[in-house]
């Protein structure tokens, strides 16, 4: 068993309040709800005691959890398409893209710094 087997499977020995109520608090961040929403449906619906400040901080931790887990999913599809896909010589596109790069930096620099706008009348 590796490490991440055993996180699936064990949660820490430190439990919020809200964790019970975890699946419905993910369904809602989702589907776009606001922490005060969450926080009346929790308190109304679920009958949690809990204050807005914890609320954030449940929210804080769980949002790092979820990075935690799409970040480990995003680099496994990644290695996926790297081992389907063949590699691809950008070199010839790099070259064309510094090329411009550089002629639009020349251009920049000849052009003035400031309008001047044309006129015949002197003040």
């Amino acid at each position: 068993m590796n490490l991440k087997d055993f996180m699936k499977r064990e949660r820490p020995l430190y439990r919020s309040k809200a964790d019970p109520y975890r699946e419905d608090i993910i369904k809602l961040i989702e589907n776009g709800y606001s922490p005060k929403q969450i926080l009346r449906y929790l308190n109304s619906y679920k009958k949690l005691d809990i204050s807005l400040s914890n609320l954030y901080k449940y929210l804080s931790s769980l949002k790092a959890e979820m990075q935690y887990f799409k970040k480990s999913k995003d680099e496994n599809k990644k290695d996926d398409i790297k081992e389907s896909s063949p590699e691809i010589d950008n070199t010839e596109n790099l070259k064309a893209k510094l090329e411009r790069l550089k002629k639009d930096k020349k251009n920049e620099d000849n052009s003035p710094k400031y309008y001047e706008p044309k006129s015949d009348k002197k003040f």
